[in-house]
């Protein structure tokens, strides 16, 4: 993992709340429920849990726990099927980035992960778009109309399948 400091973890803790607590009232969930999306180390997790790792692209854990898989340019969620799930974000290339940037980025490799697709979750309309679609080749904006924002089609996506097993490939600390 990459050292990260402790205002800039909790300015991104933040803004990553404030996209799950949409998500959270849509599937009538206690917000509290979101706690463990937003701790900083890996552990034992339920099965309806996510993890997401914030690594450097030469560092990538999916590259190294599964060997030939494709990257993608700031993330990438590798789907494991009995391995479990493993989502990460590339702290070099997002790590300039505003906490709602890296937020934003860290809420997409998690849709891949619960809604259990690749790449087609990008056009995938059921997916919402929005933040689905990933960020567009100009990067990530905080403006209320960048393209790479939380839809409400997100958030529905995300509320049906926010307690279904998604198991996580398990990251050593």
């Amino acid at each position: 993992m990459v050292g990260v400091s402790q205002s800039r973890r909790a300015s991104i803790s933040s803004a990553l709340f404030n996209l799950f607590i949409e998500v959270t009232s849509e599937a009538s969930q206690d917000p509290d429920f979101i706690i463990p999306y937003i701790e900083w180390y890996a552990g034992a997790l339920a099965d309806y849990e996510l993890q997401v790792a914030i690594v450097t692209k030469a560092k990538s854990l999916v590259a190294k726990a599964f060997k030939g898989a494709k990257l993608g340019d700031g993330g990438t969620t590798h789907i494991g099927g009995s391995s479990g799930n493993l989502s990460e974000v590339y702290w070099d290339v997002w790590g300039e980035e505003s906490a709602l940037c890296v937020a934003k980025i860290m809420f997409h490799e998690p849709m891949h992960n619960k809604l259990q697709q690749n790449d087609s979750m990008h056009s995938d309309p059921d997916a919402g778009f929005g933040l689905a679609s990933g960020p567009s080749s100009t990067g990530c904006s905080d403006a209320p109309w960048d393209p790479f924002h939380l839809s409400q089609g997100n958030i529905t996506a995300m509320a049906n399948v926010l307690l279904d097993p998604a198991p996580q490939f398990m990251i050593k600390p």
